[in-house]
């Protein structure tokens, strides 16, 4: 009988590596990478896990990424590939009339949030590039942010992360959330608030008429006064 053909494996693949083409081991390291050509041009991507399930799924999401810069972590300016491409996000939103300057910020802040949050993370993950974020990053963001806040925090940074994902032309979605977020339900009384505007003067009056009689929140309030 003809003997069956014997199919070579690259010293720490994973299991499976024929479903996992690129996925390796460094020397000297416990977490897998994963290596690609895109145009011509090989990438070498950390997965940052040692587990080889997790590696092969994440492999798959990031496989085939454009490169952006040779050092995704090299600083130019004092900043990183993450900072320029959030600063451009904004720009190009705010130039479009998409954002606001509070919702610019509002999205420059998430970002902040979820970078240092995945550094936080054990075994902590840096993320200086857009190009190393991944949809399994987001739902432990989401599920971390969730626990240390609140759970209508928690969808509105995760949200607003995948929304700058998108925009950088990654394909990574927003995490499955586990409930609906809860709705605010202070009340303040008619006759409070007919008091509280009659007591108030100035920019003052104007805040609390904005936000008991126009139901406009803080960041509405402030950006209906520009020079605030």
């Amino acid at each position: 009988m003809p003997k069956a053909p014997i199919q070579k494996r690259a010293a720490g693949r994973p299991a499976k590596s024929e479903v996992a083409p690129g996925i390796f081991k460094p020397a000297g390291t416990n977490n897998f990478s994963l290596r690609y050509t895109v145009n011509c041009q090989q990438v070498r991507v950390s997965l940052g896990t040692s587990d080889p399930a997790k590696a092969i799924k994440l492999a798959d999401e990031v496989r085939g990424r454009a490169v952006v810069g040779k050092k995704t972590g090299r600083l130019v300016g004092g900043k990183t590939a993450l900072d320029r491409a959030v600063e451009k996000y904004a720009a190009e939103k705010l130039k479009s009339g998409d954002f606001t300057e509070g919702s610019a910020n509002a999205a420059k802040q998430a970002v902040k949030h979820f970078v240092k949050s995945m550094g936080a993370q054990k075994p902590p993950v840096a993320i200086t590039s857009p190009v190393q974020i991944t949809s399994p990053m987001l739902a432990t963001y989401y599920a971390a942010t969730r626990d240390a806040q609140s759970e209508a925090t928690a969808q509105t940074y995760s949200t607003r992360v995948a929304t700058f994902c998108r925009w950088a032309g990654l394909r990574v979605t927003a995490p499955e959330f586990a409930a609906e977020a809860p709705s605010r339900t202070v009340v303040v009384s008619a006759g409070r608030v007919a008091d509280l505007l009659d007591a108030g003067t100035g920019d003052l009056k104007f805040i609390l008429f904005a936000g008991f009689r126009c139901g406009m929140r803080r960041g509405e309030i402030s950006m209906a006064r520009p020079a605030w």
